[in-house]
């Protein structure tokens, strides 16, 4: 059984799907950071999205090589073992997006805390 950090991070195995999935993560949030920096959680699904399609498209091309290897179309069961194998493009999204998510939670809660405490103190200033 896989701990929690060889699922994010991966293993010698799952390596080379960490790394594809980290850079096209990194590279949609670097791209996308000033256009979305107002609407950071669209730059989140922007991102989650093109890991997903990625993996997808990674599970489509090993699935057809090795149905072309085999000179057969695999069987669901082959094919749903090479997406299993592959899932660490999707993982390697997860401490990226969660980074970006608790950012805006954060920022949330701190500016609506601020701005309640922040009111009263700005209404009861004498007028000058």
């Amino acid at each position: 059984m896989k701990t929690l950090k060889e699922f994010l991070i991966g293993d010698r195995r799952t390596i080379a799907g960490t790394v594809y999935g980290t850079i096209v993560v990194l590279a949609v949030l670097a791209a996308g950071a000033r256009a979305y920096r107002d609407h950071l959680w669209r730059l989140d699904v922007i991102a989650a999205g093109s890991a997903l399609v990625l993996w997808m498209a990674h599970v489509y091309s090993d699935g057809l090589g090795e149905s072309l290897n085999l000179s057969r179309r695999l069987t669901a069961a082959e094919l749903s073992r090479i997406a299993r194998r592959e899932y660490s493009i999707v993982a390697a999204a997860v401490l990226p997006l969660a980074a970006i998510t608790l950012g805006m939670v954060g920022h949330e809660v701190f500016t609506k805390r601020i701005g309640r405490n922040a009111a009263p103190t700005v209404q009861n200033q004498p007028n000058d």
